[in-house]
Formats: structure tokens, C-alpha cells, sequence
């Protein structure tokens, strides 16, 4: 079984060295224009170079140790309030959608305070520019762009993010915004299996004829393993695959 703690340590191992390689990549490559310049006898554009590759690496480092701490609450949360009633235990291995969906939910917030502080200091230079421009429908792009952003990003949260599988030896725990379903595999008498343009796709049917429906274009993260693990247990509790 996975264990959640390793798990995690090899997460922040992997960002802190996702972190020197940008950082390498931001020194290195401004050296390299830096002495190209120098030979070609131009330097005033370093500075400007300067600030736009270092406003993307840091940009880009909140963006990655946002993903990494939106995953530990993620993880928090579901260990304090989630897991009563479940009969998880201490071990589980845990099937979701990727983590970069996560991404999305940090850029928009970040371009909505871009947007807010671009206002306001609009607002503080030329306070009747700005009332004028709003009134001819200057800012309506802008706004109808962070709306858009808004509504993307809660269409994949209910869709994506909310999604999550706990199983075990005993048991597959799927959980959703709407709904939380538990069946252990002894209690699963079909297992239908669906292939479709590089998309899988589980329909687990009980005695009752409950199912419930597991597609890798949504659950991407860990699909391979529980793939694998499907199989295993079907094995085992004697489950027909079709």
C-alpha cells in the first residue's frame, strides 16, 4: 500500500528540484543573452530581459508551490473530515484528477488581483480616464475575461478537482461533489471495461445492480496503478471482466 507521508516527501523533493532547474534556466539563459549582447555591442535591453524572465520564473514558482500546497489542504482535509464512516484505515491508495487543474484556480486569482490593482491605480492617476473608459465600454473584455476564467474554473472544480477514488483491499471509495458512494469487490459481481481514443473506462456493477463509473479522462492521476489493481482483485474475488 501507499503510504501518504512518503508520498508526499517524494512531492517536495520533485518541486524543490523543478524550482533549481528553473532557476538555472532563468540564470543560464540571461548569461548566455547577456554576454551576446556584450559581444554584439547592445546591452540596453538587459534590464529589460531581465525583469520579464524573473517575472516569469516567479510567477511560474507561486504556480508550482500553490499546486503543492492546495494538495496537502486537499489531503489535510480529507484525513480530518472525509474519512470518518469509511473504514479506510491508515492506508490507501487514492486515484484523482491531475494536480495541474489546480493551476487554473491560482492564475485566475492571480489575474484578478493584476486586474484589481490595475484599477486601482488607474483609479488613483487619472480617476476620470477611467470612469470614461468604463462608460464606453473600455473594460468589458477585461472583465468578461476574468468572468469566463470564473466559470471555467468552477465547471472544472465540480467536474475534476471534487472527483476522488479511496480503495483498498476491501473496498473502492468514490467521491464527488454530489455524491459519496462506498462497494466493497465482494459486493461487485460485473466489471465492464471501455477503450475509446486513449480513454478508459471502469462500470463496476454489484449483486444489486448498483454501478458506479471511473473514466481516465477524469481520474488521471494514479489511473495506471488502479488499473492494475482492478485486475488484481478481480483475480482474486473471481470478478468477470468485459
Amino acid at each position: 500500500m501507499i503510504n501518504k507521508k512518503k508520498s508526499t516527501k517524494k512531492n517536495d523533493t520533485s518541486n524543490s528540484m523543478v524550482i533549481k532547474v528553473m532557476l538555472l534556466g532563468f540564470l543560464g539563459g540571461n548569461m548566455i543573452y547577456a554576454v551576446i549582447a556584450f559581444l554584439m555591442g547592445d546591452m540596453q535591453y538587459i534590464p529589460e530581459v531581465l525583469t520579464k524572465t524573473g517575472a516569469c520564473l516567479v510567477i511560474h514558482t507561486i504556480l508550482l508551490l500553490g499546486v503543492t500546497a492546495l494538495e496537502h489542504i486537499e489531503d489535510r482535509n480529507w484525513r480530518i473530515k472525509n474519512r470518518v464512516g469509511t473504514d479506510l484505515g491508515s492506508e490507501y491508495k487514492t486515484l484523482k484528477c491531475s494536480a495541474t487543474y489546480y493551476m487554473l484556480y491560482i492564475s485566475t486569482f492571480l489575474l484578478t488581483l493584476m486586474l484589481i490593482a490595475f484599477l486601482y491605480l488607474w483609479y488613483q492617476d487619472e480617476r476620470e480616464t477611467l470612469i470614461e473608459s468604463y462608460r464606453n465600454g473600455g473594460l468589458t473584455t477585461d472583465i468578461v475575461y476574468i468572468i469566463f476564467m470564473y466559470l471555467v474554473s468552477i465547471y472544472c472544480f465540480f467536474r475534476y478537482t471534487c472527483q476522488k477514488v479511496f480503495y483498498t483491499e476491501l473496498s473502492i471509495y468514490h467521491v464527488s461533489f454530489f455524491k459519496k458512494e462506498k462497494v466493497t469487490w465482494s459486493q461487485i459481481q460485473t466489471i465492464k471495461y471501455r477503450y475509446k481514443k486513449k480513454k478508459q473506462k471502469f462500470i463496476f456493477t454489484t449483486h444489486d445492480h448498483k454501478t458506479i463509473t471511473l473514466r481516465s479522462d477524469i481520474l488521471y492521476d494514479g489511473w495506471a496503478d488502479f488499473e492494475e489493481y482492478v485486475l488484481d482483485m478481480a483475480d482474486i474475488y473471481e470478478i468477470a471482466i468485459n
